[in-house]
């Protein structure tokens, strides 16, 4: 990779070269950036994917209540909860009682159509950070329906 090439052309961003065990915890720590949003994970083994999902363990200032999570080595015949990635994410889920991990059940039905059976779509996730103070309020990500005094939508 050109880094002096690639670090030239962000204009709002910061690159930060390394291993995520040695990174992630000055990420962290740092003040200034906007709260995270979304997070893609590939790195393929468990004990990255372990480090990886500190970031969710941050203040909840630093994250958005939501968090939009890609997992790239999820799926296929020898991905399972006891191994990789979703080995790291059953045990978040374990190890955090108020912030969890979870599949977007029914994904395939919120994204465009033409995407609907891409294999893509199985692998998008949502951290849901419990105790964040703006959890429970409307977020635009689901749409309640409005009932008349009749009950009709």
């Amino acid at each position: 990779m050109d880094v002096a090439k690639l670090r030239s052309r962000l204009a709002r961003a910061e690159l930060i070269l390394g291993k995520i065990d040695e990174t992630l915890p000055t990420f962290i720590t740092k003040s200034g950036f906007a709260p995270v949003a979304f997070v893609s994970v590939d790195v393929d083994l468990y004990t990255s994917s372990k480090h990886v999902l500190r970031l969710l363990e941050g203040e909840a200032k630093m994250l958005l209540p939501r968090i939009h999570c890609f997992f790239d080595n999820i799926t296929g015949f020898t991905y399972s909860p006891y191994n990789g990635e979703r080995l790291a994410i059953e045990e978040f889920n374990e190890e955090h009682p108020s912030r969890k991990i979870s599949p977007i059940f029914g994904a395939r039905h919120y994204v465009p159509k033409p995407f609907a059976n891409e294999g893509w779509v199985d692998k998008l996730f949502m951290a849901h950070i419990l105790d964040h103070d703006h959890y429970s309020r409307p977020d635009g990500l689901t749409r309640i329906p409005r009932v008349d005094l009749v009950g009709k939508q």
